[in-house]
């Protein structure tokens, strides 16, 4: 038997009580302080934290925040529009007053409170749902939720639990990722390596290869539609498509630009500097529309080849040179047809694409199966949480 299962037996055997949140717990209101003096007072060595709407935090200095009302205890704090979340917080923090909290005389019974709120986000998020473009709870939607309150040693005990499962979890994501970023870095590594491994590869311009290069039309995000004719708009080229593809996922029957079999695909808006201009390579055989901030490039070249030489880091700062950063950053034909990229013969393209295919697929299968290790171990986590604070009423 458990330790846990040990003091359920010793101190509620038949069950536990179920009360309102707003029975055990004291409730503590924020600060009415706006976005814009928010910005006026961050102070990034400020003793005190301010969370807003969303993800919005700041740090600033007491004496600065007007009508400050701190919580100095151990609390948890209530995101209760756009992001609705639950956040457990120990040192001196505030709050815009459109949220709350909540603490209570035990550390214990705080941070029990803080498991129970996540394993019933959902509920709370469901319950935002229907309050417009803006999801949003009131008070009383946690106010009246009825939680299961266990004595004092079965929370300390469940809180000791969870803080554990939450650390490993925690560690093993980080983990995880880094092995991500590696994977990552060696594909590019290798890339970068067979492509331009020889020094007798003549390098060419774009123009000097392009058949053709032109524009696409803008097509309108209510212009996507379930049939008709295949398209890609710009933002898929950096969310959707990688080196190469055969199919899109989306379909119009607005579009005018077209583009065909072998042909490359640049976007030319991007939201920064590094990324702009991706491409990549259309190997499908459908006729399909090049939607707006699109550069269609026709070329007589392995199309493999090209969107593998595109992708190096090489060609990537050509195509970041001269963009100044801002909010969106643009390209054009003109630009993208200074870039330089290594020319060998067709059939040397055809092996080298050979190669960087079978890396691809190795990389992007080990790159496929950790992100689905990482939301593994969350469900799992969530599953233990859920069940340990799972416990049967007490019959009145």
């Amino acid at each position: 038997m458990s330790r846990l299962e040990e003091l359920i037996q010793e101190f509620c055997p038949d069950g536990v009580e179920y009360k309102k949140i707003k029975q055990s717990y004291k409730r503590l209101k924020g600060t009415p302080i706006t976005a814009g003096k928010m910005k006026e007072i961050e102070n990034p060595n400020g003793e005190i934290r301010i969370f807003a709407g969303g993800k919005t935090v700041i740090n600033a200095v007491e004496k600065d925040i007007p009508q400050a009302n701190i919580t100095r205890v151990p609390a948890v704090l209530v995101q209760s529009r756009g992001v609705i979340d639950a956040i457990y917080y120990e040192e001196p923090f505030t709050f815009k007053n459109e949220m709350w909290a909540y603490t209570s005389d035990s550390a214990i019974a705080v941070k029990y409170l803080y498991y129970v709120l996540k394993s019933n986000i959902l509920h709370f998020r469901e319950a935002a749902s229907g309050m417009g473009s803006l999801p949003q709870i009131s008070l009383r939607v946690t106010e009246d939720f009825f939680i299961p309150i266990p004595p004092l040693p079965v929370q300390e005990e469940i809180v000791r639990i969870l803080d554990n499962f939450t650390q490993l979890t925690a560690e093993l994501t980080a983990e995880l990722t880094a092995e991500l970023t590696a994977r990552k870095k060696q594909y590019e590594f290798y890339r970068d390596f067979i492509i331009g491994f020889s020094n007798d590869v003549p390098m060419v311009k774009l123009s000097d290869i392009a058949v053709d290069m032109y524009r696409g039309s803008g097509i309108k995000r209510n212009e996507v539609t379930v049939d008709g004719t295949p398209c890609v708009r710009y933002g898929e080229i950096y969310t959707t498509y990688n080196i190469w593809f055969d199919s899109c996922v989306s379909n119009t029957h607005k579009g005018n630009k077209t583009f065909n079999h072998g042909d490359i695909l640049f976007a030319i808006t991007g939201e920064s500097v590094e990324d702009i201009a991706k491409s990549c390579a259309y190997v499908g055989h459908d006729t399909c529309f090049a939607g707006g901030d699109i550069v269609v490039m026709k070329h007589n070249q392995n199309p493999k080849y090209i969107a593998y030489a595109l992708s190096t880091t090489d060609a990537r700062v050509q195509k970041s040179k001269g963009k100044i950063k801002s909010k969106v950053v643009h390209s054009s034909i003109p630009a993208l047809k200074e870039i330089q990229i290594p020319l060998p013969s067709i059939d040397e393209q055809a092996r080298i694409v050979s190669i960087l295919d079978r890396f691809d697929t190795l990389c992007n299968d080990l790159s496929s199966g950790l992100p689905a290790e990482i939301e593994a171990r969350q469900k799992q986590y969530e599953y233990y949480r859920d069940k340990l604070l799972t416990f049967k009423e007490v019959e009145s």
